[in-house]
């Protein structure tokens, strides 16, 4: 089966131009859907261990791809994309919620509409990546805020209640953390809040900018190594054009598409 998913007019054209073999991508063996959430695992454990031990700046990097690995679950999890049921999906957002500091059902219910008006006037997410570097970087701490507030508006009622269970998740988190003072569940509380407001610029302007009259509003990234160690968060036009693709097979989807579209690759991350 042959063809591409479109996110705005734009890519419908290209898609229909240049269809490309992907369905077979969208497939998960049970075996993929376990990797895939445990992907944190070695990162959250490293954390812990560093930060009960006071090592803090030994335990950053391993934050840092904690919050990566978190965002690519949740990511997939958007899109239905992590080979569960939907109501399994549901529930891992709403676990991974206090591990990231945010209700992650929020977060969905902007990222689709991110995907419906990308980088337009209606796209709360985009905003981030119309900005200039100083800006977004300023615009960080309400990002998460402007997202809440946008979800809870337009997300209707089941969405909220998963807002408020996720909310209170994460209020049980600091409860916990400042009355029992391990710290290192003080430092991932205050690491993983610290993280949500940069992801208007790693997770929205990084990936977008620049890229609002181009045909792709969207970058991507190319080489084996840097894919590796971003974990394939930067194939973001390929993301766009085939939303329901996992991200572990974005790399192949790539390979497709520069046979048959190679100016999909045009504006790169690096």
């Amino acid at each position: 089966m042959a063809g591409l998913v479109g996110t705005n007019a734009g890519l419908d054209h290209v898609a229909l131009r240049c269809g490309v073999v992907w369905c077979d991508l969208v497939r998960y063996r049970r075996i993929d859907t376990l990797i895939e959430l445990l992907l944190p695992a070695p990162w959250l454990a490293g954390a812990i261990w560093f930060s009960t031990h006071g090592q803090y700046l030994l335990a950053l990097p391993f934050t840092f791809f904690l919050f990566l690995t978190l965002l690519r679950v949740a990511h997939n999890g958007y899109h239905n994309a992590l080979g569960l049921p939907r109501w399994a999906t549901d529930l891992v957002l709403v676990l991974l919620s206090p591990l990231m500091m945010l209700p992650l059902h929020a977060v969905k219910v902007t990222h689709l509409e991110h995907h419906k008006h990308c980088l337009g006037d209606a796209d709360i997410e985009g905003e981030a990546g119309r900005k200039r570097f100083w800006g977004v970087l300023a615009y960080g701490p309400r990002f998460p805020v402007d997202v809440m507030r946008a979800a809870w508006r337009v997300g209707g009622i089941h969405i909220r209640w998963r807002m408020g269970i996720e909310a209170g998740l994460i209020a049980g988190v600091w409860i916990a953390a400042f009355a029992t003072g391990w710290s290192a569940l003080v430092y991932h509380a205050l690491a993983m809040t610290v993280g949500e407001c940069f992801t208007a610029f790693f997770a929205v302007w990084v990936v977008h900018h620049g890229t609002e009259h181009h045909v792709y509003p969207a970058r991507t990234q190319r080489g084996w190594l840097k894919n590796r160690i971003s974990y394939s968060m930067f194939l973001h036009a390929e993301h766009h054009l085939f939303p329901s693709v996992p991200t572990f097979r974005l790399g192949e989807l790539a390979r497709r598409l520069d046979r048959v579209a190679p100016d999909v690759a045009a504006k790169q991350v690096i």
